[in-house]
């Protein structure tokens, strides 16, 4: 799940302790051999009917992306072109070891829902390569990147 989502442990588990709360799941410690006792989550009914629920709202929506790079888009021409195109080739690069061939992805490539959340994330990652390298060439071949006025301040 960590290539399609970002939510770290702690996160997770706070979650599962507000579900259990809510009774949307049963939480009970097992322990094999001389292994350390291990949680164990089970969804209850009502917790089945809300996750349905849930899941067909979210596979239903169309989102409405936001990109933490966009604000630096916006905000480009108080870069020098060349410097500019610079920072974007340093993503044009990060984004190409992305699109790298990732072996621990590919061992779970056969799992059918994965493996469309996979795939529309590589999806995306090539839309926004495309966009990027036309983007480059754009500032590249333009006369000119309208600057912003010396003082810095930013008028509406």
């Amino acid at each position: 799940l960590c290539h399609v989502a970002t939510m770290k442990k702690p996160t997770a588990y706070a979650l599962l302790s507000r579900l259990e709360s809510a009774g949307f799941i049963e939480v009970h410690s097992e322990q094999a051999g001389n292994r350390p006792p291990r949680k164990v989550y089970t969804i209850t009914p009502v917790g089945r009917d809300l996750f349905r629920d849930l899941l067909r709202a979210n596979l239903s929506a169309a989102d409405e992306s936001t990109y933490a790079g966009d604000i630096g888009l916006v905000l480009i021409n108080f870069l020098d072109r060349n410097e500019a195109v610079a920072c974007l080739r340093q993503r044009l690069s990060r984004l190409d070891a992305l699109l790298a061939p990732n072996p621990d992805v590919a061992a779970h490539g056969d799992k059918l829902n994965l493996g469309i959340a996979l795939d529309h994330l590589t999806a995306m990652r090539h839309a926004d390569r495309d966009w990027l390298v036309a983007t480059i060439a754009r500032l590249e071949r333009e006369e000119s990147m309208p600057a912003m006025e010396e003082s810095g301040s930013l008028t509406r």
